[in-house]
C-alpha cells in the first residue's frame, strides 16, 4: 500500500494532537482568551494596576499615639468652645436661641451626667445605647440626663416605664418616682429597623446567589463550546 506525502503529513498532525494533551489545553486557553470577556479582563487588569500604582505612590505616615492625659488636655478647651447650631437636634431650639445655622451657641454649663434636684444619684452604667443610674428616695422630680432627647430613648424603673421628654436645651428629662429606684435608660430601635435589616440581608443574598449562578452557567457554557470546537478541529 502506498501513501503520498500529504496523507503522511495529515496523519502525523492528527496523531500529535491526539497524543499531546498540552496541545489541546493550549487550544482551550487560546479560545478562552479570544472570547468576549477578553476586553473586560484587560480593563479590570488595567484598573487594578492603576490602583496599586496610586497606593504605592502615596506617602505613608505612621500614626502618632497620644497618652490618656495628653488627650484629655486636648479635649479640655473644646468643652468651653461654642458649638454649631446646625448640629443640635430640633428639640434644642432654646439652646440655639433661634439663631441661623451659621451662628454659634454656648454648650450647657453643667457637666454632670445625671442631675436630680434634692435627690442623690449614683451612675451604675454608661454606654452608647444604655445608661443605668440609681436614685435615692425623695421628691418626684425630673432627672436631667446629659443626653440629647430622641423618641427612641426608653426609661424604666421598678418594672414601670417612666415618662421621657425633651428639656428646653434639647437634653433628656426623666420623670422620677418618689421611691428609691434604679433607672435604666435604653435606646431601642423600632421594629421597622430590624425588618429592614432582614430584608436587606435576604435581598443581597439572593442577588449574590443569582450572580454566582449566572457566572457559573456562562463559564460552563463557554467551556463546553470551547471543548466542542477543539473536538471538531481534531
Amino acid at each position: 500500500m502506498r501513501y503520498d506525502a500529504t496523507s503522511v503529513s495529515l496523519a502525523g498532525s492528527n496523531f500529535r494532537r491526539r497524543a499531546s494533551p498540552h496541545g489541546r489545553e493550549h487550544a482551550l486557553w487560546s479560545k478562552q482568551i479570544q472570547q468576549r470577556q477578553r476586553s473586560l479582563a484587560l480593563v479590570m487588569t488595567g484598573l487594578v494596576l492603576i490602583a496599586v500604582t496610586f497606593s504605592l505612590s502615596q506617602t505613608v505616615r505612621g500614626a502618632t499615639y497620644l497618652s490618656r492625659p495628653t488627650f484629655e488636655r486636648m479635649l479640655a478647651p473644646l468643652k468651653e468652645s461654642p458649638s454649631i447650631v446646625q448640629w443640635l437636634p430640633v428639640w434644642a431650639s432654646a439652646s440655639a436661641n433661634n439663631k441661623p445655622s451659621y451662628e454659634k451657641c454656648l454648650p450647657p454649663t453643667s457637666i454632670a451626667r445625671v442631675e436630680a434636684p434634692r435627690r442623690e444619684v449614683h451612675i451604675v452604667e454608661w454606654s452608647n445605647l444604655r445608661r443605668v443610674f440609681a436614685v435615692e428616695a425623695g421628691e418626684a422630680v425630673d432627672a436631667r440626663v446629659a443626653t440629647f432627647y430622641y423618641p427612641h430613648w426608653v426609661a424604666e424603673a421598678n418594672g414601670e416605664t417612666l415618662s421621657v421628654r425633651a428639656a428646653n436645651d434639647g437634653t433628656l428629662l426623666i420623670a422620677l418616682p418618689p421611691q428609691k429606684a434604679v433607672v435604666k435608660l435604653e435606646f431601642r430601635e423600632p421594629a421597622r429597623t430590624k425588618i429592614s435589616a432582614i430584608i436587606s440581608i435576604i435581598s443581597w443574598t439572593l442577588i449574590g446567589s443569582v450572580f454566582i449562578f449566572v457566572s457559573f452557567a456562562n463559564e460552563r457554557r463557554d467551556h463546553d463550546q470551547i471543548r466542542r470546537d477543539a473536538t471538531n478541529q481534531i
